[in-house]
């Protein structure tokens, strides 16, 4: 019998693909009761080599279809009572599996924290990514959500709150952790479950940015439909606050004395302000795309 199905989506990470595998043979060994299943989502042969070349099991996307719809075809492929999430570029600990199983014992979704690795002499941003990446416990206690770089959830679950929606790039991990806790299944933060995340430079974090917010744009429009004047307005209120703040905080402490008596906060703290603008600006066009296409397409539709 098949306890627990490991579901690693993939689309061009070959080596984060081999660090995450490697990490698991390392950490779980050839156990009997686990299955390991690689949802290739058009990443071709080179993933299927590494995944033969481990021993695990192998879903092929002919195209990238995007990692929720690989998650999905490795649930359908799944034998195990327990559904486990994990992404290629992370490395598993010592007791991350057997933490995050027995944090089901009474729950049906576990979200496991998840620690960034520094390496070398970081950069400033890689520090930055280091304390505020994962707030996974946060998230579960305020969105209702888990990421699913790191997720533990009870098979039978899908029958009642349905899979991933695969119409979104971003935000599915938002989307159905919010169906979960609408329909009372409980939650928990499994702290026991660690695993272990690269730290991103500036690039790969305003990538990761840009596509949350996109994510979070098409998920309150297009699956949760709210009113899109009134979501403009919002995110427009947001974007114009943040300078706002940030001159505030500039008159509040001056500059030169904050400057010279903690420049790691003074840091983190213009970086933060940096962040969030680009997310609301990102949010903004995205949403702004989403209803110009629509307007355009009804449009034609009365031609």
């Amino acid at each position: 019998m098949i306890l627990a199905s490991i579901i690693i989506p993939v689309f061009n990470d070959e080596g984060g693909l081999q660090v995450t595998l490697e990490s698991i043979k390392q950490n779980i060994g050839n156990r009997k009761d686990i299955e390991i299943i690689v949802c290739n989502d058009g990443g071709g042969k080179h993933i299927s080599e590494i995944a033969a070349s481990y021993g695990v099991r192998e879903v092929r996307l002919e195209s990238n279809k995007g990692s929720y719809s690989a998650r999905n075809r490795g649930i359908e492929a799944s034998s195990g009572e327990i559904l486990v999430f994990l992404d290629a570029d992370q490395q598993i600990t010592k007791n991350w599996l057997d933490e995050g199983v027995a944090s089901l014992n009474n729950a049906d979704y576990a979200g496991g924290q998840i620690k960034v690795a520094l390496h070398g002499e970081p950069s400033i941003w890689e520090l930055f990514d280091h304390k505020t990446a994962f707030p996974v416990k946060e998230f579960l206690q305020t969105v209702h959500f888990a990421p699913t770089g790191n997720l533990f959830v009870q098979k039978k679950l899908i029958e009642k709150v349905g899979y991933f929606n695969e119409s979104l790039r971003s935000g599915g991990d938002r989307d159905f952790g919010i169906r979960v806790f609408n329909q009372g299944f409980k939650q928990v933060y499994a702290s026991g479950a660690v695993t272990i995340h690269p730290a991103r430079g500036r690039r790969e974090q305003f990538i990761k940015l840009k596509r949350i917010a996109r994510g979070y744009a098409e998920l309150t429009l297009l699956v949760q439909n709210k009113s899109r004047p009134l979501f403009i307005l919002h995110t427009l209120r947001k974007f114009i606050q943040v300078p706002v703040e940030t001159l505030w905080w500039f008159l509040r402490y001056p500059f030169f004395d904050y400057w010279r008596q903690d420049k790691i906060t003074f840091h983190f703290i213009v970086l933060r302000k940096i962040r969030k603008s680009a997310y609301f600006w990102y949010t903004m066009t995205r949403a702004t795309e989403i209803i110009f296409l629509q307007t355009h397409k009804s449009l034609r539709k009365q031609k």
